[in-house]
């Protein structure tokens, strides 16, 4: 309902302060210099909006319970379970809908010595949805009466490294499938697009499927191939 989702949005808006406060405190250095050493700026990260989960294994999960939220409402997000925070100690990249609202996050370990997965992505929520959704697509498109295509990559560090080298019209897929809905989000915004994937194997299979979409509803594509 739409009750439901204004307080989902709520929740998901109050806990991106967090994190990004989180990212701001002086033992957050590390994270930071982490994030400066891949080229990514402090402009770039208050931009976006980055942040970072705390080493606590249940800070978030305290923090929306003291603003007064219910345990099952910020479950059901993926924010948290069993009172245990979904992200622990792990920079924290809020995922955007078309419209500039928080819907998700992605995570990413910064610490060498972590034995963590690289990365922990977004699960399906009432608010997000893998397959309706590409990355930085409010933002990207906006610049397109300059660059009259976007770039189309893999994830959504590859967006904000290359948004930080001056290349603002770039979008990811949140994995290397597309859907449908996503080929259509795409279109609404332009006709012409340049493919980015990784060239190994599950790469090049990614990018025929990736076709196959394009394809079916029209839009230009062009293909550059990375080195494996």
């Amino acid at each position: 309902t739409a009750t439901n989702r204004r307080i989902n949005t709520r929740i998901k808006e109050s806990s991106w302060k967090t994190v990004r406060n989180e990212l701001n405190k002086d033992y957050s250095k590390e994270a930071r210099e982490y994030l400066n050493s891949r080229g990514i700026t402090d402009n770039i990260i208050k931009d976006f909006g980055i942040g970072l989960s705390s080493s606590d294994t249940s800070a978030l999960t305290k923090q929306l319970q003291g603003k007064g939220y219910f345990t099952p409402d910020f479950e059901i997000l993926s924010l948290s379970k069993g009172g245990r925070d979904s992200f622990i100690d792990r920079i924290i990249v809020p995922i955007n809908d078309e419209r500039g609202r928080v819907v998700a996050f992605g995570g990413r370990i910064y610490k060498s010595s972590s034995t963590e997965s690289k990365y922990k992505n977004p699960t399906e929520t009432p608010l997000f949805k893998k397959g309706n959704t590409v990355f930085n697509l409010d933002r990207a498109s906006k610049c397109l009466l300059e660059y009259n295509h976007l770039i189309i990559v893999e994830g959504y560090m590859d967006v904000i490294q290359a948004i930080s080298k001056g290349i603002p019209n770039m979008v990811a897929l949140m994995g290397t499938a597309m859907t449908e809905t996503q080929a259509n989000l795409i279109k609404k915004y332009t006709n012409n697009v340049v493919l980015m994937l990784d060239g190994d194997k599950a790469g090049l299979n990614a990018m025929k499927s990736v076709i196959v979409r394009l394809e079916a509803v029209g839009i230009n594509y062009k293909v550059v191939m990375l080195k494996d």
